[in-house]
């Protein structure tokens, strides 16, 4: 299993047994990331909301509003499950988490499937800190968790230097910026 980051002990005072509930999963990584809304307010913008995120084990992205400094157990506000996740998209500070074609044709899902946040959503998440970290760390539990399923082989370390070995590819977009896809290429050829 991936390596938990040392951004647990920082959050060390949530209770995150309690968290999970029996679920057997555990944190890997665990920051604060804006999230952008699925919904359009009145002025037809999406809004951001601030959440504190957990990466977890069992390859899911857990989300949670925490409303005072003393709250050693957040509500949970959902979940992505990183098997529905065809690519992570890295610019700057934003990560954006495209759903698979398979996700996106489904018509309907099993109930604990559409809480867990499967699906055909795109999200879009802004790390005021860490963006790196981040990114690499969802790279390495998306690769473990669709290595467990059998979707694909597990990726070496995703980097520049050798995007094959991770599914990864690097592309200048407009204005110069770089930008890091990191996606799961499937299963070798036979």
């Amino acid at each position: 299993p991936p390596a938990p980051t040392e951004s647990i002990t920082r959050f060390r005072g949530f209770n995150w047994e309690a968290m999970a509930a029996g679920a057997g999963w555990a944190p890997v990584h665990v920051g604060w990331l804006s999230k952008q809304g699925a919904a359009r307010g009145l002025l037809g913008s999406l809004s951001w909301q601030e959440r504190l995120f957990a990466l977890c084990d069992d390859g899911r992205l857990r989300y949670y509003r925490v409303l005072s400094p003393s709250d050693r157990v957040p509500e949970e506000r959902g979940a992505i499950d990183l098997r529905d996740i065809a690519s992570i998209e890295v610019r700057g500070r934003r990560i954006t988490l495209k759903p698979s074609s398979s996700a996106t044709q489904q018509q309907q899902q099993p109930p604990e499937r559409a809480r867990a946040g499967g699906g055909s959503r795109q999200y879009v998440l802004e790390a005021q800190r860490d963006a790196a970290l981040w990114a690499s760390k969802l790279t390495e539990v998306h690769a473990y968790t669709l290595a467990l399923a059998g979707a694909a082989t597990p990726p070496a370390a995703a980097s520049a230097s050798s995007p094959s070995a991770a599914g990864a590819a690097v592309a200048v977009a407009g204005g110069g910026a770089a930008e890091t896809v990191i996606g799961s290429a499937g299963p070798p050829p036979p």
